[in-house]
């Protein structure tokens, strides 16, 4: 029987097409697959150097936060905290630093608010006549919260203020001129909460009520509000730590509603705390800003991980602050439902300015601060260059924004107390008015420059406790300063005379008049035990540490000026 020939090859078609459709059903199995897991996979690793606010601390050290954006995006964050409007300036006039001692530019910006940015860049432009240049990307909200008022229950109680009601600026500087109300704030030269809160005043005693304006503010009674201003710092962060640290000194913080959401959570102060709203104020809304075109594609994925509804869910839970307008994500459980009518940010550089001026000459007391100035050996050379450059832009060198607000001003007294085998004898200079006359900074600028370093030893407690006395012999004669001491050495005391233990112990038997007075520290070395050192002198008088030894002196006495 002869074979079909076209029925063998149909019957071997027939064998031969399972095995295909087999392997075709597994090809596209695996390959269904391959893509799945692709999409699951985070692109190309990607690490963005961020300039930020110290606040946003709070979301880039969250390592579940950090966690979950680097599997969806690939994406790492390397923040560099820095007050906001020094962020700004160094961003329009310098590309912004992210490496400390490096000329490394950053990869975004991520600030409370852009709009002082915004302000700066625009006058750039106008003055350059480079319309054409493009603003850096942004990217809007990604987060809300208003700057409001955190008081302590036993206040809040006697001056009638409830979490569900409104308070106008008004009735807040009635209460602060009567000396019923007492507050810590932020420097709004250098911080954003402040600057905000300072808006927000304004506002409130704009006697015309359209677009602010210099003019129609009321000096008097914004002077009524800031009389009960007893504690400033350069960051939100910073301020909230020191008003745990002295909750004995004033009833209330000002500072954005999420800081004081997990400040009233911590369980860190002996009283309640109760979230008060102005009735208009000014809310921080956290863009992100790209700085380097090169990182467009990573600066998308980041802004839609920040946008999704669940990143924003999150964000609200472990931040308490409201989600973006238009996100369509409910706030937090945590988040009380007072909506205070929002303030927008001067649209004038000049106005602006011109606000954090008279706050710094005439809404606040002025400020005397005592120099501590290392003149041993060991300042010989470049640290002397340094500390007299460092003085030079505090009396006018340095013409940057930030540097004009940093400069000695109306009204303040600064003492320069030399130390090396012990004390030198204190220079005192009380300024009329330097925006007058700029030539009045001359003698305080020359006298630094006259410092020759020659001492063998290097007695820090001993200039201490002479630099503690003179504030006490201030404070006797009723001078109305918001004194503050500034302190730099390389960390190593050699006064076999004096050391920490003793001089903690003369510190805290001192008269309450010196004990609210804090010692700023600029660190040139980076021993471990001296830093460990001063860090102790520094949380027991209710200071800080700065690093000069990664950056320079000039760099810490100007953000030390955000702290005064």
């Amino acid at each position: 029987m002869e074979t079909d020939p076209k029925r063998g090859a149909r019957e071997d078609r027939r064998r031969i097409t399972p095995v295909v459709a087999g392997f075709a059903v597994l090809l596209v199995v695996v390959v269904a697959g391959v893509v799945f897991w692709a999409n699951q996979q985070p692109r190309n690793p990607v690490t963005l150097k961020v300039l930020a606010g110290s606040e946003l601390a709070d979301v880039m050290g969250d390592d579940d936060l950090m966690r979950d954006l680097e599997a969806a995006t690939g994406i790492t964050l390397e923040p560099t905290y820095v007050g906001t409007l020094q962020g700004a300036d160094d961003i329009v006039n310098g590309g912004g630093r992210c490496e400390t001692g490096s000329d490394a530019h950053c990869d975004l910006a991520w600030f409370s608010s852009n709009d002082y940015m915004e302000l700066l860049w625009d006058e750039k432009q106008a003055l350059a006549e480079a319309a054409d240049e493009p603003w850096v990307t942004q990217s809007g909200e990604t987060m809300r919260s208003p700057v409001v008022l955190g008081v302590k229950t036993s206040a809040a109680q006697r001056l009638g203020w409830t979490q569900d009601r409104a308070v106008s600026w008004n009735e807040i500087a009635d209460r602060a001129a009567e000396g019923s109300l007492s507050f810590f704030m932020t420097d709004p030269a250098t911080s954003n909460s402040g600057f905000s809160a300072l808006v927000g005043v304004a506002s409130g005693f704009d006697r015309n009520g359209d677009d602010l304006n210099l003019e129609d503010v009321d000096p008097a009674r914004a002077g009524d509000l800031f009389s009960g201003l007893v504690r400033t710092a350069g960051s939100s962060q910073w301020l909230t730590e020191q008003f745990v640290a002295d909750q004995d000194e004033a009833d209330a913080i000002v500072n954005y509603e999420s800081e004081l959401i997990v400040l009233a959570d911590s369980g860190a102060i002996a009283e309640d705390l109760v979230i008060v709203y102005p009735e208009r104020t000014v809310y921080a809304d956290y863009p992100v800003q790209l700085l380097a075109a090169d990182q467009q594609d990573a600066y998308d994925d980041l802004v839609e991980w920040l946008r999704d509804a669940g990143t924003q869910e999150d964000i609200s839970e472990v931040t308490h602050r409201r989600p973006a307008t238009d996100s369509g994500v409910p706030d937090d459980d945590s988040v009380p439902s007072m909506d205070p009518v929002p303030v927008p940010l001067p649209e004038e550089l000049n106005t602006a300015n011109g606000l954090i001026d008279d706050y710094l000459r005439d809404y606040r007391d002025p400020a005397h601060t005592i120099y501590l100035l290392d003149t041993s050996r060991s300042m010989s050379g470049a640290p002397m260059n340094q500390l007299r450059q460092a003085f030079g832009d505090l009396t006018g060198n340095d013409t940057s924004i930030t540097g004009e607000f940093a400069r000695f001003r109306q009204g303040e007294r600064v003492t320069i107390l030399p130390y090396d085998t012990a004390p030198g004898r204190p220079a005192q200079f009380t300024l009329a008015d330097p925006e007058q006359d700029l030539e009045e900074l001359s003698p305080l600028r020359d006298h630094v420059s006259g410092l020759v370093p020659d001492g063998g030893r290097t007695a820090i407690y001993a200039a201490l406790e002479e630099a503690y006395a003179l504030v006490e012999r201030s404070q006797a004669e009723g001078e109305g300063y918001y004194t503050s001491i500034v302190l730099i050495t390389d960390g190593e005391n050699n006064d076999p005379s004096l050391g920490l233990d003793a001089f903690g112990a003369d510190f805290s038997a001192a008269s309450s008049g010196s004990l609210g007075t804090p010692t700023f520290i600029v660190m040139l070395g980076d021993d471990d035990r001296y830093v460990q050192e001063m860090e102790s002198v520094a949380d027991l008088t209710g200071g800080r540490v700065f690093d000069a030894a990664q950056t320079s002196i000039r760099a810490a006495f100007k953000e030390i000026r955000g702290y005064q």
